[in-house]
């Protein structure tokens, strides 16, 4: 007689290094839509951020149902990558799960995503705040329940000229102009993570903030 299998639970996040690998990590958590049809857009520059640090520091992301994830050292510090698969506008119940399950506290996750009210390429670092509007940064602060002193590094896309209804605007590619600044502000908020880390959210502010403010 055949003996039925038991059914197991789902598992949403596959942790396949030990717990304390992840002792006093950092969660950097960018924000975007999955898929091809969205690789290049406006909104997706928190995943091209994570994917060019990824890259340099030659970490591999691996995907499970709700994020995809990239676990490394930088500066001799643990961290995670992370980009929810769930869309943008269902950004955080992957965040606040990647939290509990790797026991990061609030003061070490930094949210990187796009901003229409910064000049394309401009960075902006905050310790905290409101979501500014961003519907992928208020489904975070919602779901780590109404928190506001999450650490974010925003990245500009600027507001559509004419009568380009944000909605569309947000999902179209830079053009070819603006995708060369992009690129290199991509490359200057990878090294904004690095400083996160050597020298803390504070000073990295103060420093990137006052920089871009001159641009």
């Amino acid at each position: 007689m055949r003996v039925p299998r038991k059914s197991t639970p789902s598992i949403k996040f596959e942790d396949k290094t030990s717990e304390d690998s992840s002792e006093g990590a950092w969660l950097f958590v960018g924000l975007g839509n999955p898929g091809c049809k969205y690789q290049g857009t406006r909104h997706n520059v928190g995943f091209d951020t994570l994917d060019r640090i990824a890259k340099s520091e030659g970490i591999t992301f691996q995907n499970s149902r709700e994020a995809s994830v990239a676990r490394g050292h930088i500066c001799g510090s643990p961290i995670i990558l992370a980009k929810p698969s769930t869309f943008m506008n269902r950004s955080g119940k992957p965040v606040s799960r990647l939290m509990a399950l790797y026991k990061v506290p609030l003061e070490r996750l930094v949210v990187i995503h796009d901003d229409l009210d910064l000049k394309v390429a401009q960075l902006r670092l905050k310790s905290q705040g409101s979501s500014g509007g961003h519907n992928g940064m208020q489904d975070v602060i919602q779901s780590l329940g109404g928190a506001k002193k999450i650490a974010r590094l925003r990245i500009g896309i600027d507001r559509p000229t004419g009568f380009t209804p944000i909605a569309l605007y947000v999902l179209l590619k830079f053009t070819k102009e603006e995708q060369a600044i992009v690129d290199v502000a991509i490359l200057e908020a990878a090294e904004v993570l690095r400083q996160i880390i050597s020298k803390g959210i504070d000073k990295t502010m103060c420093t990137i903030n006052t920089k871009n403010n001159r641009k």
